[in-house]
């Protein structure tokens, strides 16, 4: 395989006794790098460091979700950041993510304007380089409903702007394949079983080319969040099944032979969420296995 595979720790799938029995069956799996969303909404410190004791292994990666405190859109250099932080809570929160290895993953979501998504890119660069210096910053790409709720970082252009201003530095990219999917095909995820993945909504003549992640931007992604929306209820991070083929087709770079487009590190990261699954802790951990063994075998297919 040309990637690494991972997942989001979904704390909330199972009771913190439970942790140590959960990742057995991950380690087992295959799985080598975890996602955690940090801050006392989610996981706190001390289950976190648990965690990372249980999985003291040679090669074993984490990587963060950037906390609601910290989201660019409320970010201002001179004032609070939003109710429930401020930029001093964010230079800790990078602190503690460093603490958990070398090159550390931290993802955050755009701004609603590209000014404010640059301005914090550049704050947390700079903090970065002036605190532990290993952390790398990704830049995930969203997806809107509306358009008053679009976010810096939909388009393959702003994705390749940001990269562009930032040249040099240690920020990547966080591709998340519904995201990518929904926003090139008119907010609709494409799960129809024709090879071309045209759904009603598409645009006549519009093939799988268009789904395709632009050779420029491959080496960046350093992280790539893998899920489904399901079909009837419209949730979105779903494990990913055979029906998925649109998903199958946008990791090829990683799952087919030329590994040399994409960067050595990638995570290929399951983004399972337990409270958009009807039982929980027993149906997260099947849909996160179930979804390691499906990326497995593109990558022998």
């Amino acid at each position: 395989m040309s990637f690494i595979l991972g997942t989001t720790y979904d704390e909330s799938a199972a009771p913190i006794d439970r942790d140590y029995e959960m990742l057995e069956r991950l380690s087992e799996a295959g799985f080598r790098s975890l996602e955690l969303a940090l801050h006392p909404r989610a996981l706190d410190l001390g289950r976190a460091g648990a965690l990372k004791n249980y999985t003291r292994q040679p090669g074993f990666s984490f990587a963060f979700h950037a906390p609601d405190f910290a989201d660019p859109g409320a970010f201002d250099l001179n004032h609070i950041m939003a109710p429930e932080g401020s930029r001093n809570p964010f230079k800790a929160w990078m602190d503690q993510c460093g603490d958990f290895g070398e090159a550390v993953q931290l993802i955050f979501h755009g701004a609603a304007t590209e000014a404010d998504t640059f301005r914090f890119v550049d704050f947390a660069l700079e903090w970065i380089e002036l605190s532990r210096g290993s952390q790398v910053l990704l830049l995930e790409n969203t997806f809107s409903r509306s358009p008053a709720d679009a976010r810096f970082g939909e388009t393959r252009s702003a994705l390749s702007k940001v990269l562009r201003a930032f040249s040099g530095s240690r920020l990547g990219l966080c591709l998340d394949t519904a995201h990518w999917l929904r926003t090139i095909n008119h907010g609709v995820f494409p799960i129809s079983p024709e090879k071309n993945f045209k759904s009603s909504l598409s645009a006549p003549g519009r093939g799988s080319e268009g789904f395709e992640i632009p050779e420029l931007l491959l080496g960046d992604i350093r992280r790539v969040h893998v899920h489904s929306v399901e079909p009837l209820s419209g949730r979105d991070h779903q494990g990913v099944t055979e029906r998925d083929e649109a998903t199958a087709f946008l990791l090829k770079p990683w799952t087919a032979t030329r590994a040399d487009q994409v960067h050595q590190d990638c995570v290929l990261s399951v983004e399972v969420l337990a409270a958009n699954l009807p039982q929980r802790e027993a149906a997260w951990l099947d849909a996160v296995l179930s979804s390691g063994a499906w990326l497995k075998r593109l990558s022998i297919m």
